[in-house]
């Protein structure tokens, strides 16, 4: 009977100290004690193992070995496979690590951009509002445009109507002036005339001299 005793399955500390496994093994074997003949003597053969015990010894042997050799393969693959789920995990977690980074990253940027569309959102109505107060002041303006434009065409046109009457004055004072020139060479040629005493006792002269007293006082 052979019993065989292999160690659990080796865990991460001591695959990562040796790469080879304890195995024991036990081997029980039946007892030949020498037997007697017929005769009361030992049989002095009796005391060795026949030979197909030590076959099936052989074969056990051989057996165990190739059991043995596939176990150390299935510990190797088995370790081969735990480092490779290990470097697995390892990019797992630095995949999930940078992840959280990045959706921290992305919620700390969309905060930030909620806060300037806010500020964006503030500055447009402030524009707007500036919009339509220049547009109320640009329509006032443009209403005292038209007004100061009505009052500039109004005053160009009083302005060209004095001019006229402007030069009718004058052409009416020049017509004056000449007019007052003639009298005054008629009033000289009278003076010139011996009428003196005739004029002072005219009706003009009377008035004339009445209306100079009336100035006077």
């Amino acid at each position: 009977m052979v019993e065989t005793a292999s160690d659990q399955p080796p865990s991460q500390e001591d695959d990562a100290q040796s790469e080879y496994s304890e195995v024991q093994i036990r081997i029980r074997l039946p007892r030949y004690t020498p037997s007697t003949g017929s005769d009361g003597k030992r049989c002095t053969m009796c005391g060795s193992a026949p030979d197909g015990s030590r076959s099936s010894q052989d074969s056990t042997i051989d057996r165990l070995r190739e059991e043995l050799a596939a176990k150390e393969r299935e510990r190797r693959h088995t370790a081969e496979a735990l480092q490779r789920k290990q470097s697995e995990c390892e990019n797992l977690s630095r995949v999930v690590r940078e992840l959280a980074e990045s959706r921290a990253q992305l919620v700390a940027c969309r905060a930030v951009q909620s806060e300037r569309i806010e500020e964006l959102q503030a500055e447009c109505m402030r524009i707007m509002r500036i919009a339509d107060l220049s547009r109320t002041v640009s329509k006032e303006n443009i209403t005292k445009a038209t007004q100061a434009k009505k009052h500039a065409r109004q005053a160009e046109d009083e302005a060209l109507q004095q001019k006229r009457a402007a030069v009718i004055v004058r052409d009416s004072n020049k017509a004056l002036r000449l007019e007052v020139l003639e009298l005054r060479e008629k009033i000289c040629l009278l003076e010139r005339l011996p009428l003196l005493h005739h004029g002072r006792q005219s009706r003009c002269m009377q008035e004339f001299v009445f209306s100079e007293l009336k100035e006077t006082y």
